[in-house]
């Protein structure tokens, strides 16, 4: 695995890729995710946090896909591209990745009270 980091008209942006791994063949499911608000947290956290949460969500979200079968076509920031041999693995993987990074949220939300 890799993590790339850029620069473009001020921002920056950070990938993560895995290896190729065996495609789905066939009729396969795909499925974008994007985290709604991210630009909003990175004006809030700062750089160094927001990269934080970024590397914390990417484990987060391939942990499920990983686990339903997904298949890591594409990411950068805080989206992803992956394909799933059933429509039922891609919702549950959505699901599964969702529900933890609420959770995760829920953990770091509860690290800043002070």
């Amino acid at each position: 695995m890799w993590v790339g980091r850029r620069e473009a008209a001020g921002r920056q942006s950070y990938a993560v890729k895995r290896p190729l791994v065996e495609q789905p063949q066939g009729t396969v499911t795909f499925l974008f995710t994007d985290v709604e608000g991210s630009t909003r947290l990175l004006s809030e956290v700062g750089g160094d946090r927001y990269a934080q949460l970024l590397e914390q969500h990417q484990r987060v979200a391939r942990d499920a896909f990983d686990r339903h079968g997904g298949y890591d076509v594409d990411a950068e920031g805080d989206s992803f591209f992956v394909t799933f041999q059933s429509a039922r693995s891609a919702v549950a993987a959505a699901a599964e990745g969702a529900a933890m990074t609420f959770d995760e949220a829920v953990v770091l939300a509860l690290e800043s009270v002070d």
